[in-house]
């Protein structure tokens, strides 16, 4: 198979991103499995698709998908904690849900200070 180049990744993305903000989760989900199967461990694209597969009702998915990125350390993991809240949530996990819900909060405040030029 040959790798794809920027370009074409990029385009695959936004089509992805389309999809979703179209309202069909499934289809971008779809892409993003494809383009992740492609380049493996991407975390925009593991991102992307744990939000598309958390909208397309696959909370358990999404968990995975947010696991897997967070097992990688990458940069970004306060938007990844909101949809493992989200998930867990779906799941029925509440309390986990709550752990994650206050690392996404406790993230958010510190960058909003920071943004702001002091520190909490």
């Amino acid at each position: 198979m040959t790798p794809l180049n920027d370009p074409e990744r990029e385009a695959l993305s936004v089509l992805a991103y389309v999809m979703l903000e179209s309202g069909r989760p499934e289809k971008a989900a779809a892409l993003l499995d494809g383009l992740d199967a492609l380049l493996p461990g991407n975390p925009a694209t593991l991102q992307s698709l744990a939000v598309a597969q958390l909208r397309a009702g696959r909370p358990a998915e999404a968990l995975h998908t947010v696991d897997r990125l967070l097992a990688r350390d990458t940069p970004g993991a306060r938007i990844t904690w909101l949809v493992q809240a989200q998930a867990l949530q779906a799941l029925g996990r509440r309390s986990e849900a709550f752990v994650a819900m206050e690392r996404y909060l406790t993230s958010h405040r510190a960058m909003a200070a920071t943004a702001k030029g002091y520190r909490p």
